[in-house]
């Protein structure tokens, strides 16, 4: 009986602290993606809300592309399902990069924007790298 607050206690520690290390890469990219760009005050301030949107839009686009399968044995009915649904995330990605294409074009140069992209791939490669090397970090 006693255990039980402690776990409560637990899980409300971790969640603040995920929440601060996700804060802390995103402070990251966007002085990342910052500096890629070379961007003006001006172009930060139209640029920065307009990317947010597009983050928010992304990330729940993203949530509906989980792969709710999970079992190692379907059915063939299960596997055209999936597919099909494979199909059209990759549709509502498409989609959403046009409309958010149009949307930086309107506050960057096409430039920027292709830059952007480019940013953004590096950006995710170097976490990739940072997190690999993290247990190397931790044994010298």
């Amino acid at each position: 009986m006693l255990c039980l607050p402690l776990i409560g206690v637990t899980g409300q520690k971790q969640e603040p602290q995920h929440s601060r290390i996700r804060q802390k890469i995103n402070t990251h990219k966007i002085a990342f993606i910052t500096e890629r760009l070379q961007l003006t005050e001006n172009e930060a301030e139209k640029f920065w809300p307009v990317y947010r949107e597009y983050e928010e839009e992304r990330k729940a686009l993203k949530g509906d592309m989980v792969f709710k399968g999970g079992k190692e044995e379907f059915t063939e009915e299960d596997a055209e399902k999936m597919l099909d649904n494979m199909v059209t995330m990759k549709s509502r990605e498409v989609d959403l990069q046009k409309k958010y294409n149009k949307k930086f074009k309107s506050v960057l140069s096409a430039k920027k924007v292709v830059k952007l992209y480019k940013a953004e791939k590096e950006f995710k490669s170097k976490m990739v790298d940072y997190i690999r090397e993290k247990p190397r970090r931790r044994n010298r």
